[in-house]
């Protein structure tokens, strides 16, 4: 079977709809069997919000919710601020946390229209000891176009969560840190604006 290949703004939007990323190394304690079990209902549940007929408002507020139960977020957030994180105050920090996730549940639950029918099937899971357990998997959006999706699954923080996606070689979450590093640097490092322009963004 031919596979057509996604650009790569379209895998990362993919991906991105298949519940965010983190950089954190992965830990295999979780187990193969665990860690497929564990992204098959993430998407499940992801595939369940992008088909319901709630209003968009509604879809996002639960995108949202499924990004902090199920994904690294905090982590993702940390590291796309990368060594502001550090100077930032108490608030700073609690505010853009909040402002960063509402900025992805905003940009990529804008475009789940594009999701309503697409497939993504588990085909294989991995142990790599320290490194984590990665779940393969492929996904088709209904005009055919599909990529390569591994996950990685950790239980780092005390409970099973998804760390790490890559898509077709592309790792969402280092698209992100240059978006926000970007935005950070075009207001001289202010934490303050930043937020306001993630705000914004949203």
């Amino acid at each position: 079977m031919r596979h057509v290949t996604l650009t790569r703004r379209r895998a990362l939007a993919l991906a991105a709809a298949a519940v965010g990323t983190a950089a954190l190394p992965a830990y295999a304690a979780i187990g193969v069997d665990g860690a497929r079990a564990f992204v098959a209902e993430t998407v499940d549940e992801l595939f369940a919000i992008v088909r319901s007929d709630q209003p968009v408002d509604t879809q996002r507020q639960e995108f949202r919710g499924l990004l902090e139960r199920r994904t690294a977020i905090d982590a993702i957030a940390r590291t796309c601020l990368g060594v502001a994180w550090r100077s930032a105050d108490d608030g700073q920090k609690q505010a853009y946390l909040d402002a960063f996730k509402t900025y992805v549940a905003q940009k990529y639950g804008g475009r789940f229209d594009e999701f309503r029918n697409a497939k993504l099937e588990i085909t294989n899971a991995r142990d790599f000891g320290d490194r984590g357990v990665i779940v393969e998997s492929r996904g088709t959006l209904e005009n055919g176009q599909s990529a390569i999706v591994e996950w990685g699954v950790s239980d780092r923080s005390g409970k099973v969560l998804i760390s790490n996606i890559v898509v077709e070689g592309l790792s969402l979450v280092t698209s992100e840190r240059e978006l926000v590093g970007g935005m950070l640097e075009r207001v001289q490092g202010d934490v303050d604006r930043l937020i306001t322009d993630l705000k914004v963004a949203s």
